[in-house]
């Protein structure tokens, strides 16, 4: 039985799609699938992809005639096509370290209770070099691999934000994908978020604080070309779909609500316009990281 499916879901990254599939090729463990899932790229990446035709681990290549208009809904084509029994959301401008699967797999072999499993990343830029060693807070504090309550997860590490913020970090069970998935095809940027909170709240959740995936930064990425009223506007409705999910009392909610949006209104939009200008990007991580242990500390506070 096939362990793993990697889904690979590109558009127009003909310039990392190479280190991307030879970083999942070059895996230490290698009982894996490969799904492509182009949708539409109007550069090289189809010539790229056409090169691999003859390698067994790519079981499938599906392109799409017309832009989906969502990664999201190649998501879930590659769900429907994928007979692993654990997941890997493998996007085409990142890269993986090559014990990413043998790490990540034997956690979830070894730990029957949790559903999805993440590991810390490098932030790199377009030609790889690393800008930042650890991503986010998922990791914050940690020194060895934890498996966390995925209740007790939802409610520090996803109601603040999303802290699978690089989906090609994690590796989750298929059984679990028992929900529907169209409202993901709503959003550009924050449907990652809600899946993932979706996976949280069935199981426990593992977090290895290895830097074992490359979070690529360049300016073509989705997050680099969106509006940014678009984006604060999706921000928005994702984090009502995941307060929705958290089922708060509506005193509470509003408390959780009003404190996210005071320090996303007040200092969102210079978090966005730095990390769009593509500055230093230590210096608007740092500033996010902040404001999220801010908004952590006041969560706490309301919890307890």
């Amino acid at each position: 039985m096939t362990k793993v499916s990697v889904i690979l879901p590109n558009y127009n990254h003909e310039k990392y799609l190479e280190e991307r599939i030879e970083s999942i090729l070059k895996q230490t463990f290698q009982n894996f699938e490969i799904i492509i899932l182009d949708d539409c790229s109007k550069d090289k990446s189809l010539e790229i992809i056409k090169s691999y035709k003859d390698n067994l681990k790519i079981i499938e290549v599906l392109i799409n005639k017309v832009n989906s208009g969502s990664t999201f809904r190649q998501w879930q084509k590659g769900l429907n096509l994928a007979n692993g029994k654990y997941i890997w959301i493998a996007e085409s401008d990142d890269f993986a370290e090559y014990t990413f699967l043998e790490k990540t797999v034997d956690y979830l072999d070894n730990h029957s209770d949790s559903h999805v499993v993440g590991v810390d990343s490098n932030l790199v830029d377009s030609e790889g070099l690393i800008l930042q060693k650890g991503y986010g807070h998922l990791c914050y504090n940690l020194e060895n691999t934890s498996e966390l309550n995925g209740q007790d997860f939802f409610l520090t590490h996803m109601t603040i934000g999303n802290s699978f913020s690089n989906a090609s970090a994690v590796l989750f069970r298929k059984e679990v994908i028992n929900f529907d998935l169209s409202v993901l095809a709503n959003y550009k940027l924050c449907g990652d978020w809600i899946f993932w909170s979706l996976i949280a709240l069935k199981g426990n959740v593992g977090i290895i604080p290895e830097c074992l995936s490359n979070f690529r930064q360049h300016p073509k990425s989705v997050r680099n070309t969106i509006n940014l009223i678009e984006e604060k506007e999706e921000i928005i409705r994702a984090l009502d779909f995941i307060l929705h999910l958290a089922k708060l009392n509506d005193p509470f909610k509003q408390q959780v609500y009003n404190s996210y949006f005071n320090q996303f209104r007040n200092n969102g939009f210079e978090y966005l316009y730095l990390r769009n200008a593509m500055h230093d990007p230590t210096i608007w991580q740092k500033k996010w990281k902040y404001l999220k242990y801010q908004f952590l500390k006041k969560l706490m506070n309301i919890l307890s």
